[in-house]
């Protein structure tokens, strides 16, 4: 997790909006934030694959389809 928040800062240039972006609600995760779909590593995989493509400035998408899973603690505490 600790290589996606270091990618996420580098992708928006700083932790607050790195942070920020991690907590928000996307609809190509099915509603879910990035946190919370990092509970799995297929979940972190999906992140770390929207990272890339914002580092790069390629259009965000992903293949496959998503389940949402409820916010965990983790994700709750980051989050506010």
């Amino acid at each position: 997790m600790i290589e996606i928040f270091a990618l996420a800062c580098h992708a928006s240039n700083g932790a607050e909006s790195a942070r920020q972006w991690l907590c928000a609600l996307h609809a190509l995760l099915g509603g879910a934030s990035p946190l919370d779909r990092m509970d799995t590593i297929v979940g972190m995989e999906e992140v770390t694959t929207m990272l890339a493509h914002v580092e790069h400035g390629m259009p965000v998408y992903l293949p496959i389809p998503i389940q949402v899973t409820p916010r965990g603690p983790l994700a709750v505490a980051a989050c506010r």
